[in-house]
């Protein structure tokens, strides 16, 4: 009816579902217009391009303010390096690390974790870690891990977001893509299926598997010979 929606979204499957025309801006600039099909297949081949660890060695100009700032970002296996590749069927850590600013800080911080079509997969914070959790942070470098366990994630490549945030609810600073990593495909557990494996996370559920009744009741069962 003469109407024009403007849809902004790292979505992915909205803006295929949704739209028939795409512009891919980055750093204020178009990088690509066209078909939805065309510009979110080249952004989501380009965004295969792996920012696995990431430093600033000056607090002075480092991403946040004078409060916080970013110092690095990597991912790696849990027994590796960051040279290793991240794999589903194994353990692996992603660790921030930050300069706090500001003496008796009360300071927390939140990671969401994004599949390529810009589903987020989970929002995870350290609620449970006792050595920090709820105590001033004085003036310092400070280093924050996050543990994920094997056969989680599907493969494919994942997007972090990392923000830091003061008294619970005051966003510091947000660092989009401050990680983009690939969780490499595995041959083990899939049984004898080697094709793709559908879905946003991949975990081994248990299953259990009986014979419920011997005989289908009112059936009736032989074996004919004959020469």
């Amino acid at each position: 009816h003469g109407m024009t929606v403007l849809l902004i979204s790292h979505n992915m499957l909205s803006i295929q579902s949704l739209c028939n025309r795409v512009l891919w801006l980055q750093a204020g600039q178009i990088r690509k217009a066209g078909s939805a099909s065309e510009v979110v297949g080249q952004y989501l081949q380009t965004a295969s391009s792996a920012l696995s660890e990431r430093i600033w060695t000056d607090p002075a100009t480092a991403p946040g303010n004078d409060e916080v700032r970013l110092h690095r970002a990597c991912v790696r296996p849990l027994e590796g390096a960051v040279e290793n590749p991240v794999s589903v069927a194994r353990a692996f850590v992603m660790e921030f690390e930050f300069w706090n600013l500001r003496p008796n800080a009360s300071l927390y911080v939140n990671l969401q974790l994004y599949n390529p079509y810009g589903l987020l997969i989970f929002e995870s914070a350290p609620v449970h870690e006792t050595q920090w959790l709820g105590r001033p942070f004085p003036v310092g470098l400070f280093r924050f891990t996050c543990h994920v366990p094997a056969n989680l994630l599907n493969n494919g490549v994942h997007r972090a977001t990392f923000l830091l945030v003061r008294d619970e609810v005051v966003i510091l600073h947000k660092e989009d893509d401050i990680l983009v990593f690939e969780v490499e495909d595995s041959n083990e557990h899939r049984g004898g299926w080697l094709g793709p494996w559908d879905g946003v996370v991949r975990p081994i559920l248990q299953w259990d598997t009986e014979l419920v009744e011997p005989r289908i009741a009112g059936a009736t069962t032989g074996v004919q010979g004959g020469d």
